[in-house]
């Protein structure tokens, strides 16, 4: 079976081999939001092909870099001295993979795909895990697994990239278009990379600090945030398009946007809820007892996601009018504070200084998002209800986790929280089930 102490190594060598995505996405982000609604077909396949073949390239050339370091690399960390050069390859490879799927998400938003995104994410769950529990039982790779697993996600998510670009694919690429991914790499480079930077100064300092064990707590409790920013990223990427075009109309009021991330910030209150109340119980069931532990950890990113999608309608206006360079230097300022709070308070308070870095910077920079995206346009404020959210969901925490409730009033907790945020919430819910009969029925 799989610990804490395997999930650290995994984590561990993630945050490295996760520079290279950073390398290879190439601005391709911005970019495509900005000049792919208006231009023509004949363009659209020069711009994917040049952003395919520019991102592929880096990534590749990173991959032999790593390798070529590896040995001064392990000398340099002892943390990384231990790691088996298969795991290694294995997560190179898994890297590549993955990045042709991180250059199409912004293709498949902006085409409107958002059940081929879902119908990926959720394939590359099911293959992963199933990938994992064969090499565990099947082939009894141990750690291994973890790594193997990840290729065989990796290698869906490359399938659906394929099934994305399609219709690009016959592009060549165009020197035009490499001048502007050349000027958004360099604009945009140094934010993606504080952002990996981050994840990679994080789990070496909680590793120095806590041990591999209390690390892989912490990074096992992340698979239940990217499990819910799933959903998250599902309805991000239906939505996208209409921001971009409510973003580019007169009254900037943004109904649909705000329609849709209400309900969305809902859901996310409710797996706040449900973390609270019967996260413990569902983690030590899926882990054997192991991870159990974590769900005080998941309660705290069901909050930070809240925070993470915040300002949804100045996000869009940053994309729809090629702010991505201003948008970036933001993100520098504050992943540089992000860094600096983890070096300072990590040593002190451990894991709960990790939180406080990662909070103070994600909420720093949705509040200068907000102020500064008024230089551009006026812009209404649409975060009521994640507000709402975070004050319920601590609510619930400080009910739960003060009286020490057992499972049975955990469970009564859980009703009486979730009626009332039905009950506050009811004209969303109503219209959220409204549209979801309505596409049953059509």
């Amino acid at each position: 079976m799989l610990g804490p102490e395997e999930y650290g190594v995994f984590a561990l060598l993630s945050s490295l081999t996760a520079f290279g995505t950073v390398f290879a996405s190439v601005g391709a982000g911005y970019l495509v939001a900005a000049h792919y609604p208006v231009i023509k077909d004949e363009e659209k396949k020069k711009m994917v092909a040049s952003i395919l073949a520019f991102g592929l390239g880096i990534a590749i050339i990173f991959s032999f870099i790593v390798i070529l370091l590896w040995p001064a690399i392990g000398n340099q960390w002892a943390a990384f001295s231990s790691i088996p050069k298969l795991a290694l390859f294995l997560s190179l490879i898994s890297m590549v993979l993955s990045v042709t799927w991180t250059l199409s998400i912004d293709v498949i938003t902006m085409d409107g795909k958002a059940k081929l995104f879902a119908s990926v994410l959720i394939s590359q769950s099911i293959i992963n895990a199933a990938a994992i529990v064969f090499g565990l039982y099947g082939l009894k790779i141990g750690m291994l697994s973890l790594f193997a697993g990840s290729v065989a996600g990796s290698a869906i998510l490359f399938i659906g990239a394929l099934f994305a670009l399609w219709p690009y694919l016959g592009g060549f690429m165009s020197w035009q278009w490499v001048k502007r991914i050349l000027r958004l790499t360099v604009a945009t480079l140094p934010a993606n990379l504080l952002e990996n930077l981050q994840t990679f100064v994080e789990r070496s300092v909680l590793s120095i600090n806590v041990g591999i064990a209390q690390l892989g707590l912490y990074t096992h409790s992340q698979q239940y945030r990217s499990l819910a920013m799933m959903t998250v990223k599902a309805a991000a990427r239906t939505v996208q398009p209409l921001t971009l075009e409510e973003a580019r109309s007169e009254d900037l009021l943004f109904p649909k946007t705000k329609q849709t991330w209400d309900a969305m910030y809902i859901v996310l209150t409710f797996g706040g809820l449900l973390s609270v109340t019967v996260g413990r119980e569902i983690i030590s069931l899926l882990t054997n007892g192991k991870f159990a532990d974590a769900y005080v950890f998941v309660v705290f990113w069901m909050i930070y996601l809240l925070i993470q999608n915040a300002g949804k309608p100045h996000t869009g206006v940053f994309l729809a009018f090629d702010r991505g360079p201003a948008y970036a230097r933001i993100q520098i300022a504050t992943y540089i504070i992000g860094l600096i709070l983890l070096v300072l308070l990590v040593p002190i308070l451990g894991i709960s200084g990790a939180f406080i870095s990662i909070f103070a910077q994600m909420t720093i920079f949705r509040v200068c998002i907000q102020i500064k995206v008024k230089e551009y346009k006026k812009v209404p404020f649409q975060d009521g209800w994640i507000i709402f959210g975070i004050a319920f969901i601590l609510l619930a925490f400080l009910i739960s986790w003060g009286l020490k409730l057992n499972l049975i009033y955990n469970l009564i907790l859980l009703l009486v929280m979730t009626s009332l945020l039905l009950f506050f919430a009811r004209s969303i819910v109503k219209d959220a089930m409204s549209i979801i009969l309505k596409n049953i029925t059509v």
